[in-house]
């Protein structure tokens, strides 16, 4: 009944009561149209499309878009349409035709004026009382920050390279105000909510949901045009329904993994034929010779544990004596970083072990293989071991740090090569996350008593 409540709640999402039955067979109904650009007709690669303010997916190479719906009306739909550098489509009322619809979107007029030609950052929003702890998106564009008072000091060894804010809420900005605000004077502040216990930051794996992580739990946030709810996810909701995914298919085919930091190999799943089905396996081969190798530095007693474990839960004897000794632990692992990213319909995995990205169809098809070396540049500095996505242009980036100063770099998988794009202004900066073209990060001017704040910088 709890279960229940909280998927009803959920009144735009599908997936708790998706996994719960067990993936039920639907049949979709396909509804699909091209964006191309008013003056010259050319396609308009990764604009947004969002349908009944309900659905959403983007452009390909070609413009082309697709919904696959379970029911789609007749008459009284609306479709938007968000292009970077193109004014938007808002609401535009379609009707379900036979034969596919194409729709433009016109330029944007640039006016060059002083006043808005900025070097260096912007500050997107600041406070002399409250610091930024962490930021993120609605579907709709808004800008959520999670905000605190102070940090609170931790008390056990596994919070120690956590961050621990006391005092927290989240406060909700109007997405027009955070494209390009320059005082914090200019920002429309609209709803704020209370989080109850101790924050850690917004928990980003799973698509579509802002989830704030806390030391007591998690928080769903759920909101509509009136309020704000935070929702208490059970531990079991939580591990069974929401860790696993690592994206979805335009909202109905979900990509799960059974990623564990721990152990040195994990797989990716997606859903087909009424099943799970592994399409890619990654394994650091090294290190998983010297993880199960712990079976042979066990004593005779603790031999006899690890086997009888193995008889009763199937799990095999070596991987039991690897945890037994505590080899998580050692500076021998590492944890695995071989992150997913879905462009369209194609899947990527950045294989870093092996240095590969490999690419999927919708279905975990394999489609081809390329080498990566931007995570073996030398002379830029340390690369800091993360990719990031730009949802709105639909952009791959990495980054690399020298000195404390961060250089941003575009990935361009197919081709196999990667360009420099922008060193940022400011050094020793936490939370990077880019959007719409633009670089936002969390920064506190260095040697001073000024709280955290969240700025931007434009990519060239």
């Amino acid at each position: 009944m709890y279960f229940w409540k909280v998927s009803h709640l959920i009144s735009m999402r599908h997936f708790f009561v998706f996994v719960f039955c067990g993936f039920c067979a639907t049949s979709f109904a396909q509804w699909k149209g091209w964006v191309l650009s008013k003056e010259d007709s050319l396609p308009v690669h990764g604009a947004w499309v969002i349908l009944n303010d309900s659905y959403s997916t983007y452009t390909d190479s070609t413009g082309k878009f697709v919904f696959e719906l379970a029911k789609m009306n007749s008459v009284s739909n609306t479709l938007s349409i968000i292009g970077v550098g193109f004014e938007s489509l808002v609401n535009k009322q379609v009707e379900r035709q036979k034969g596919d619809q194409v729709f433009y979107l016109t330029q944007e007029d640039y006016i060059e004026t002083t006043l808005d030609i900025i070097e260096g950052p912007n500050l997107v929003w600041g406070s002399e009382v409250w610091n930024v702890g962490d930021f993120c998106w609605d579907e709709n564009g808004d800008l959520i920050i999670l905000t605190y008072e102070e940090e609170e000091r931790w008390k056990r060894q596994e919070h120690a390279k956590k961050t621990l804010l006391k005092g927290s809420q989240l406060l909700r900005l109007d997405k027009r105000t955070s494209r390009g605000i320059h005082a914090v004077s200019d920002v429309r502040l609209f709803q704020t909510i209370h989080i109850p216990g101790t924050a850690l930051g917004f928990y980003d794996q799973f698509p579509g949901e802002i989830l704030v992580e806390c030391l007591e739990g998690f928080y769903l946030l759920h909101h509509d045009t009136l309020q704000w709810d935070l929702i208490s996810l059970p531990d079991s909701v939580m591990k069974r329904n929401i860790k696993p995914v690592v994206d979805t298919i335009r909202r109905k085919n979900f990509i799960i993994s059974d990623f564990e930091s721990s152990y040195p190999a994990f797989d990716y799943f997606i859903h087909d034929k009424d099943q799970w089905h592994s399409f890619y396996h990654i394994q650091d081969e090294k290190e998983m010779e010297l993880f199960r190798s712990e079976y042979k530095y066990l004593g005779p007693k603790e031999k006899v544990e690890a086997y009888q474990f193995e008889l009763d839960h199937g799990v095999d004897k070596e991987v039991v004596a690897a945890y037994m000794r505590g080899f998580q632990h050692t500076h021998y692992h590492q944890p695995l970083y071989a992150p997913l990213v879905v462009m369209g319909d194609t899947i990527w995995v950045f294989d870093h072990i092996h240095h590969q990205v490999h690419s999927f169809s919708s279905k975990g098809e394999s489609t081809g293989v390329h080498k990566i070396q931007y995570h073996l540049q030398k002379g830029a500095g340390k690369w800091i071991g993360k990719i990031w996505k730009d949802g709105v242009t639909q952009r791959i980036y990495t980054a690399y740090k020298k000195s404390g100063s961060i250089s941003i770099y575009e990935i361009f998988p197919s081709e196999e090569r990667f360009e420099f794009c922008i060193q940022l202004t400011h050094a020793y900066i936490e939370k990077i996350k880019i959007r719409g073209g633009d670089i936002y990060y969390i920064y506190k001017p260095f040697e001073s008593t000024k709280n955290r704040y969240l700025y931007k910088e434009k990519i060239p």
